[in-house]
């Protein structure tokens, strides 16, 4: 019936199932005791997973116990998703004020799908471009040439 063969493959494939479960109990043990990052590395896999819910609980826990800015961040990119743009907008600029370049940057991603007005946009791009992110300074190149001095003016400060 079943060669040695065959069951060492069945393993094999079986194995990874069993390994990935494993790994998602321990990130989420490091989670509950207090590591943010393990906290945010699981919200990105039970995003993909699409158990929303619980995505949201730990970028919850990381943001609001843990205090770390990128679950703030990450938190904010999830209530946009559930229609919910002020508290998203004040996440992501919370994660900004706390010091993270892509809060700032997703704060003004944010503003630009809620309609915002450009000068608060350009206002969080200028932010995340003076924290060297390349795409906030790219967004910023960007405006520049489509004739926003305020954008301009800062991209020539950062060439000094």
């Amino acid at each position: 019936m079943f060669r040695p063969l065959h069951i060492i493959f069945l393993l094999l494939l079986l194995m990874p199932l069993f390994a990935c479960t494993s790994s998602n109990e321990h990130l989420k043990s490091s989670c509950i005791s207090g590591n943010a990052r393990s906290c945010i590395t699981l919200c990105y896999i039970k995003s993909n997973e699409g158990e929303y819910s619980e995505a949201e609980t730990l970028c919850k826990h990381a943001c609001n116990h843990l205090k770390d800015m990128q679950g703030c961040s990450d938190l904010g990119t999830i209530k946009f998703k559930e229609g919910k743009s002020l508290e998203a907008l004040a996440l992501c600029e919370q994660a900004c004020e706390g010091g993270l370049a892509q809060g700032c940057y997703n704060r003004a991603l944010l503003g630009m799908k809620s309609g915002e007005g450009v000068d608060s946009i350009i206002k969080y791009l200028i932010k995340a471009c003076d924290d060297n992110l390349a795409d906030a300074c790219k967004d910023l190149s960007l405006a520049c040439d489509r004739g926003n001095k305020e954008a301009c003016k800062n991209l020539l400060q950062k060439k000094k």
